[in-house]
């Protein structure tokens, strides 16, 4: 969901007859998709637990996965007067662009328990409709809701020449006076039944929904919408408008790395790649306190919000998607550009994560945000042993399957836990989310070392730096390699060893000598002026003058010795 283009809401306004600023203080959006206005429906407490599409014929119909609730006014608490319950959002508006205070029901006999709980206090009166239909049976509705509440309910419906209170406000023009006496003058008063029982068994049970039935409806090609640019949020692994999916493996730093990644959203940065600053919502299953750590420790601004634990046990379905429309509602009002789900499992409501039905049920409603314009980041918690390319996650293939862009987490060397280095993997449907990063958490925040391949480039940097620092005179590379430790890095092969050293000479990292040539081969040792920085190759550390070769094209690596990087590295895992 959208939110309205000024052509949109001129367009609406022409078509309900109403003006355009008084339809939009019920929060309208638009469905690319189905082509129509979009208009959210909350409970009592204001709460959004349904979105109902309007399209451009006047027909109306329910989204999946919604339930009918009231139409409530942005403005609501600024209105004066007795409120009136008419049915539906047109009525609304109506009463809105008067001046009468006003609340919209679901329907003629609907929404009775919703009235109860709004209204437990205040006084109202139902707005019926001379419709031929159920509309004119508002005193049968009265009845009820007067037998829920426990007290008397006031009713009427408008002059007999209009059809409802959209239609008596065009009739009449902007007379608020005239139009909120009609409703108070005529308004018949019924009282509660002796068995309070009667006036709930009397409720009709709720129809079979059509709300979760498939919708085909063909569109040609060229309606598909314009293919613009994926406008990444975090540049190749999360965007707006689609779903991300990481899996870390314990212990390994997926939270450690969703912190930076906050930290950046402030006002932009780079965490592996380009941040942009947004507004930020975390679902957290951690506690405050760990997150307040992590906000005084790395540095989260107030434009990331949290919600902390927000059930108390697995949610019901009902519960979840209510949940999920209400911060598509947020989103569609711009308060956020990313929502964060951390962990997945701690909100879904589905008992069994292998069970693709179920799964693909929790995860369909998280549409309704990445429609109304944000990201979607879920972190996920992987399998016992670790799964090939993409399987990492636990559960059923339904999750990966249904994302757009899944991001592997995972050590540099396992066996290793000071190693502070980090590999992301990245399976996705676009091209611009890179197919392997690895990572290197410093005091300043992540830095990228390249691929594996420049990762153990990097270490072997290190080896060779100790090994010609420690010799008498030049070697040549066979002489290197025999030096190679027993421990350690693993010992290269010949032409990896002289294609290191002959690459790390040309940059000035070591002095090179001979011809290369049988009985008088290259011979390196450390060189005693600074190395030249060439593109994409920096020196992480002031005055330090390791050596270093260079990293593959468009990927900047660093001079420091993995020893001091360790040493440097903060934050546990």
């Amino acid at each position: 969901m959208n939110a309205l283009t000024p052509s949109l809401q001129d367009d609406i306004a022409s078509l309900l007859e109403l003006p355009a600023w008084a339809i939009m203080e019920l929060k309208p959006g638009w469905s690319h998709d189905d082509q129509a206005w979009v208009f959210p429906e909350r409970d009592a407490e204001g709460s959004v637990i349904g979105l109902v599409r309007r399209y451009r014929d006047g027909k109306q119909k329910a989204i999946q996965g919604s339930r009918r609730g009231l139409t409530i006014p942005d403005n609501l608490t600024q209105l004066q007067g007795p409120i009136l319950v008419p049915e539906g959002a047109s009525d609304v508006a109506a009463a809105v662009a008067v001046g009468i205070k006003a609340i919209g029901r679901p329907g003629a006999a609907a929404g009775a328990d919703l009235i109860v709980q709004r209204f437990a206090e205040d006084d109202f009166i139902l707005a019926g409709e001379n419709d031929g239909g159920v509309g004119e049976k508002v005193g049968d509705s009265a009845a009820r809701t007067a037998g829920l509440l426990g007290r008397s309910v006031r009713f009427a419906r408008p002059p007999a020449e209009y059809k409802d209170l959209r239609d008596h406000v065009l009739g009449v023009g902007d007379d608020r006076e005239a139009i909120l006496a009609w409703y108070v003058d005529h308004a018949e008063t019924v009282e509660p039944q002796s068995d309070p029982q009667a006036a709930v068994d009397s409720i009709p049970a709720p129809r079979e929904m059509v709300l979760a039935r498939n919708e085909f409806k063909p569109i040609p090609a060229s309606a598909l919408g314009s293919g613009e640019a994926i406008d990444f949020i975090w540049d190749g692994y999360v965007a707006r408008g689609f779903i991300t999916l990481m899996v870390g493996f314990w212990k390994a730093g997926k939270t450690t790395l969703l912190a930076h990644l906050l930290h950046a959203t402030a006002g932009g940065g780079v965490v592996g790649g380009e941040v942009q600053a947004v507004k930020v919502l975390v679902i957290a299953e951690e506690g405050a306190g760990l997150w307040a750590r992590r906000r005084d420790e790395i540095g989260i601004d107030d434009n990331v919000q949290f919600i902390i634990r927000p059930f108390k046990g697995r949610p019901q379905r009902t519960e979840w998607e209510g949940s999920v429309l209400e911060i598509a509602n947020w989103v569609h009002d711009g308060q956020y550009d990313l929502v964060v789900i951390d962990t997945w499992q701690s909100v879904s409501p589905s008992p069994d994560e292998n069970d693709s039905a179920k799964m693909m049920a929790a995860l369909t409603p998280l549409h309704h945000i990445t429609e109304a314009g944000a990201g979607v980041l879920l972190l996920h918690h992987p399998r016992k042993g670790d799964g090939t390319e993409g399987t990492a996650s636990r559960g059923s293939g339904a999750l990966p399957g249904f994302v757009d862009v899944i991001v592997e987490l995972r050590r540099y060397d396992a066996k290793q836990h000071d190693d502070t280095r980090r590999v992301l993997t990245g399976l996705s449907r676009f091209d611009e989310t890179p197919d392997e990063v690895v990572l290197d958490l410093r005091e300043d925040g992540y830095h990228v070392v390249g691929s594996k391949a420049d990762a153990m480039r990097e270490d072997r940097v290190v080896v060779y730096d100790e090994i010609l620092s420690g010799a008498d005179s030049p070697m040549t590379a066979d002489e290197v390699r025999e030096q190679w430790p027993v421990t350690g890095i693993p010992k290269p092969g010949k032409r990896t060893v002289g294609g290191d050293l002959k690459a790390g000479s040309t940059t000035g990292s070591w002095d090179r000598r001979g011809e290369g040539k049988k009985g008088d081969p290259y011979r390196y040792s450390v060189s005693r002026k600074p190395p030249a920085l060439s593109a994409g190759n920096e020196s992480e550390s002031p005055g330090a003058n390791r050596a270093s070769v260079p990293p593959s094209e468009g990927v900047r690596t660093s001079a420091v010795g993995r020893d001091t990087i360790r040493s440097n590295a903060t934050g546990s895992r």
